[in-house]
């Protein structure tokens, strides 16, 4: 169903062709794009570019058959070369900073994702203006979402997505056998 509705706005001109996320966001930009999904770290982008948006969490979008969306969800994390020269600094760094109040507030300002940690969340919440709403409009699509599988697998999953969605919008296959032919790849890569 999503692929004959991504098809329909291709076949209606709705969405160039050749989409890609450089073009889908200047698109959004220039006020070209009536909407666009997209994540948290935009947001700022569109902000200043001075676009009066509103976010639809994921969780707020129900189907004919009763379900609702679920996307994947990811989270950063901070990791330690093993062959790094400055382990026990680094160590010391992601111990005692990313996690502290000040680590996590500034790693807010400066791409204003979301926190883990409740006294950050209360802080941004009491003066954060505009940055809340994204904050919390995403939060309630997370709350829907399925984790993002943190494996090597995933990289078949993206290509044969992207293949199966561009035979489909360049009519070279129908949505169907595209889709179906996308599930056995990804599962024969998976598989070896």
């Amino acid at each position: 169903a999503g692929g004959n509705l991504i098809k329909s706005w291709f076949d209606e001109g709705l969405i160039p062709g050749g989409p890609n996320y450089n073009l889908m966001d200047s698109l959004f930009k220039d006020g070209l794009a009536a909407f666009i999904v997209n994540g948290i770290w935009a947001t700022p982008s569109y902000r200043d570019t001075g676009i009066d948006y509103a976010i639809l969490p994921f969780s707020e979008i129900t189907f004919d058959d009763g379900t609702t969306p679920r996307p994947f969800v990811g989270v950063q994390g901070f990791m330690i070369n093993s062959k790094s020269s400055s382990k026990l600094e680094a160590t010391e760094f992601v111990v005692n900073y990313i996690g502290s109040f000040d680590g996590q507030y500034g790693m807010f300002l400066g791409e204003r994702r979301g926190t883990a940690r409740a006294d950050v969340f209360s802080f941004i919440e009491a003066d954060a203006g505009p940055e809340l709403y994204d904050v919390l409009q995403f939060s309630k699509s997370a709350s829907v979402g399925t984790p993002m599988p943190n494996v090597p697998e995933m990289a078949s999953v993206w290509g044969a997505m992207a293949d199966a969605l561009g035979l489909v919008i360049n009519g070279q296959d129908t949505v169907e056998n595209a889709f179906n032919s996308a599930v056995e790849k990804i599962k024969t890569t998976i598989g070896n």
